[in-house]
This record gives structure tokens, sequence and C-alpha cells, in this order.
């Protein structure tokens, strides 16, 4: 152990020594362990930072993964609402032929003007019914039904009785037959059913 003079009253002290006995001030061994202190705080301050840098960090991950939990969800949720639309739709389209297999049984149910089969031969009469007739421009437009041992047919006829043509459709469902192309004019073959049709309308 040695004696040194303190820096301020110049006492003889130990080297040992923390602090001047008379005056107190703080001797040079005192200096590094505040210095320590002062880099143990520092250090602990950095490591706070490097935490809570870590927390924010774990923070946001947190926040990104429920919004993309939330983003897949609302796909999800999508798909299945499209997914049921999709089967209601279909539903409704296996359920239309049912109900236009109805319709046109109560086309039949319902009392039809016989349209009379003569030049056609006696296997076609009973079959054809007039459903509606309407003149509009010297053009007369008619439908009608025929009823065959598997399954019924619908036509669709203009008449132009003065030049003695026609032109016509004939489809399964008679609801098709809003939308359907009669073609072009014609002159009926005579013994056939047009010409029935075209002779009942334009007696």
């Amino acid at each position: 152990m040695a004696l040194i003079n303190c820096p301020e009253c110049s006492k003889s002290i130990s080297d040992q020594s923390i602090s001047c006995s008379s005056c107190g001030f703080p001797t040079a061994r005192a200096v590094p362990s505040s210095l320590q202190q002062a880099e143990d705080d520092n250090n602990n301050s950095r490591a706070s930072s490097r935490q809570r840098q870590k927390n924010s960090g774990c923070s946001g991950a947190t926040i990104f993964l429920f919004i993309i939990i939330f983003v897949i969800g609302a796909w999800l949720m999508d798909g299945y609402d499209n997914y049921t639309e999709k089967s209601k739709q279909y539903s409704e389209n296996q359920s239309e032929p049912e109900e236009s297999s109805q319709v046109q049984e109560s086309v039949f149910d319902s009392t039809l003007t016989q349209i009379p089969m003569v030049l056609s031969g006696s296997g076609e009469d009973g079959r054809y019914f007039l459903i509606s007739h309407f003149a509009s421009y010297g053009i007369e437009n008619v439908k009608y039904a025929r009823r065959g041992n598997e399954s019924d047919s619908f036509g669709e006829m203009q008449i132009d009785c003065t030049n003695h043509k026609i032109r016509k459709t004939s489809l399964e469902n008679l609801d098709a037959l809003t939308s359907a192309d009669l073609g072009d004019w014609y002159t009926p073959t005579p013994d056939w059913t047009d010409q029935d049709i075209v002779n009942f309308i334009c007696k």
C-alpha cells in the first residue's frame, strides 16, 4: 500500500481509499467504479432499448398475422357465398324443366279449339289444338300445340292468306316460342299439316 496526496486538500491518504478522509474528495480508485457504474447503466439502457425494439417487432408481426388471417377469412367467406349462389342457381335451373312441363300440361288441361286435320290424313286428326290467334297488318299470327304419343310439341306460324305464304317454327318448349326464329316465307305443301292449319285460319 502506498500513500498519495489528495488532489483537493493535499493531505496524505492511502492509494486504496476511495475518498479523502479529510475533505471527502473521491480518489482515483473511485473514478473507475463510477465509470463502471455509468457503463453498466449505459449497457442496461441499450438492453432495454433492444428489448423494446424486440417487443415492438413482435407486436408488428402479430398485427400483420391478424391482417393475413382476416384477409384469408374474407376470401373464404366470399368463395362460400359464391358457391351458395351458384348452387341456388343450379337448383333453380334444374327445376325449370319440371315447371315448364307443368305449364305445358296446363295448356292441354285448358279448353283449346281443335284444328281438324283433313288433308294430312286421319292419323294427325285430333292432335292439333289452337292456343292463340290474332291478325296484325294482314298477317295471321298463330300458336298451336300438337299432342304426341310420347312427347308434345308447340308451333308458331305466321300466315299470309292473300299470297298463300307461311313461315313457322316448331319446338318442344312452349316458352321458347317467344324468342324463336320463324325463318323465311314459303308456300305450304298441299297435303301436309301446314295446309290444314292454313285452311282452318284462312277459311
